[in-house]
């Protein structure tokens, strides 16, 4: 698949070894592709329960923008393909012996897919924004050393980092399986950006290499890369 290969659908520059990363906007995806033929009859049902139009496009449009790039990946019609989720919601394809994991995050109408064939990843995409109150997050967010941390920066910069570490957490515990299951406040990263080693109470000691990219002007995502055996539907 080339860059331009599917209209709405371009691929990003991650720096992570055997990475691919693609950036998708819903709407262009909704509009051109008709989607509707893409998707099984659950995730239709799912798009019907939305009360905003505008956000069970945008539901359908991702769903189906994963079928075609993985499709693609696996030289298959993306109407074969199948997936599973694990006990925490994360998905897997279904059927397929390859070793490819990938994970995908939208916010309002763009989205991003990350797929690999080596290791785990996971993937957070969020649009900048303005809002005070979110800085309330910083208890459940962050560990105690790193609130530590926050609480002597500039106010001017605190919102900024919280997002960022946010982030950050949201695509490593997307990688590892577990989803919001492990509260993000249990989960420490210390370490240089490229490899961050991390401990949660209820996973074992893993070391994650991370990107930090601006896919879109007012945009930030974090991808995170565990090298380890690829077990199909997570831990």
């Amino acid at each position: 698949m080339g860059s331009t290969a599917i209209h709405g659908i371009t691929e990003i520059t991650c720096a992570l070894p055997a990475v691919r990363l693609w950036g998708i906007d819903l709407d262009v995806i909704h509009s051109a592709h008709g989607v509707n033929r893409l998707v099984s009859e659950e995730e239709q049902a799912r798009a019907r329960k939305f009360l905003i139009i505008k956000v069970a496009e945008r539901f359908l449009a991702g769903r189906g923008a994963v079928r075609l790039i993985l499709s693609h990946h696996l030289g298959v019609d993306p109407g074969e393909l199948r997936f599973q989720s694990n006990a925490h919601g994360r998905p897997s394809l279904l059927g397929f012996p390859q070793s490819l994991d990938f994970n995908f995050s939208r916010s309002r109408s763009r989205a991003v897919l990350g797929v690999v064939h080596e290791g785990r990843i996971g993937v957070d995409l969020e649009h900048d924004f303005d809002d005070p109150s979110f800085l309330q997050a910083a208890r459940i967010i962050l560990s105690e050393e790193e609130r530590k941390e926050f609480a002597v920066l500039p106010d001017a910069e605190r919102h900024s980092c919280l997002l960022h570490t946010w982030t950050t957490k949201e695509a490593i515990l997307k990688a590892l399986g577990t989803g919001l299951s492990v509260e993000p406040s249990h989960l420490n990263t210390q370490g240089p950006i490229s490899a961050v080693r991390i401990l949660i109470e209820a996973v074992q000691v893993s070391t994650m290499e991370l990107q930090y990219l601006v896919p879109w002007p007012g945009t930030r995502m974090t991808v995170a890369l565990e090298r380890r055996p690829f077990s199909p539907g997570g831990r």
